[in-house]
């Protein structure tokens, strides 16, 4: 090769994106999910992250895999998991909950990790600040004290006259603690009172159901967890059958007939993730990127399931809605 093909080449490879140098790598990627992706939220929140990666030159099957785990709701699934991973020496881990990341810190110091909606990064251990990280993890953290305090606040914009609520949390997810402060901050402003109803294995549901029915409750407010996520279709069934005028935690149960819900996007969180996995595998280290907060709100309302209670939404709320559903 002479002199000048040989500069003409060097600079042609200089020009070169750094992912396209990096072709012959194929990065393995283990996602860690709460719940499943036979759930369809959880399917297109993950559709998101894919799409993510792919806009950013990361194609499956060409320089990048997936290795998936689903705990379909059981938090104790997640340990397992999660170390099955590390065994198979994956480039990164993606987790999608707060059990999920703090195994993850348990498991590895040093397969990068990358998180979206968790609820206290700094107070769960898994960053030493919002700014700087400093360890192996960093993603997007949600509002979740303030969104679950602006739930109850929709339920009685919707329904003035409520003051007793059912409320079903689960003790064991990590996510449950900073719930639990804004639901009570929340409730007392209103001059709610609330009953806790613990939710921590699909087995306890038909009795959390029998005991809600006894108790009657004027309205409902489910946690956003792992277990409520992955058992919401059961869930609508029932406050729908009770005629219970209920708000929950993500789009999801809308689409499934429920009446109301107000969360951060899930699927804008996992698009907005797919930035942090690109930037660790050009090198960045998770330690030194800050940890983003939610951009992007979602209200629904379900019309269908209003009729049904005999209610009709006021048309404020309507307006605000980002979905609108029958």
């Amino acid at each position: 090769m002479n002199r000048r093909a040989f500069l003409k080449l060097a600079a042609l490879v200089g020009a070169m994106p750094a992912i396209a140098r990096a072709q012959a790598k194929t990065y393995r990627i283990g996602i860690m999910l709460a719940t499943s992706r036979s759930i369809p939220a959880t399917a297109r929140a993950v559709d998101s992250l894919v799409r993510g990666l792919r806009d950013l030159g990361y194609i499956e099957g060409k320089n990048i895999a997936f290795e998936w785990r689903e705990a379909e709701g059981r938090v104790e699934r997640t340990p397992a998991l999660v170390a099955d991973l590390v065994a198979h020496k994956v480039d990164l881990i993606w987790t999608g909950g707060d059990a999920q990341a703090i195994e993850a810190m348990k498991a590895t110091r040093t397969i990068p990790v990358v998180f979206v909606g968790i609820s206290d990064p700094v107070g769960l251990g898994l960053a030493r600040s919002l700014a700087m990280p400093g360890k192996n993890l960093t993603g997007l953290a949600s509002f979740t004290q303030a969104i679950i305090a602006k739930q109850l606040e929709l339920l009685r914009e919707v329904f003035p006259r409520i003051r007793r609520i059912a409320v079903i949390n689960s003790p064991g997810d990590p996510i449950n603690p900073s719930q639990l402060v804004g639901m009570r901050a929340a409730s007392a402003a209103l001059k709610m009172e609330h009953r806790l109803y613990d939710l921590n294995a699909e087995e306890q549901l038909d009795g959390i159901f029998r005991a809600i029915a006894r108790e009657q409750p004027e309205g409902m407010q489910v946690f956003i967890t792992a277990v409520s996520w992955f058992l919401q279709k059961r869930i609508v069934e029932f406050a729908a059958k009770q005629r219970l005028p209920s708000v929950y935690g993500n789009i999801a149960y809308v689409e499934a007939g429920g009446l109301m819900a107000y969360s951060f996007s899930y699927e804008d969180l996992y698009r907005r993730g797919a930035i942090y996995v690109d930037k660790i595998l050009r090198g960045a280290k998770p330690g030194d990127l800050p940890i983003e907060q939610p951009t992007k709100l979602d209200l629904a309302v379900n019309l269908k399931a209003a009729r049904a209670l005999g209610v009709k939404i006021p048309q404020p709320v309507i307006s605000r809605a980002d979905r609108v559903i029958g």
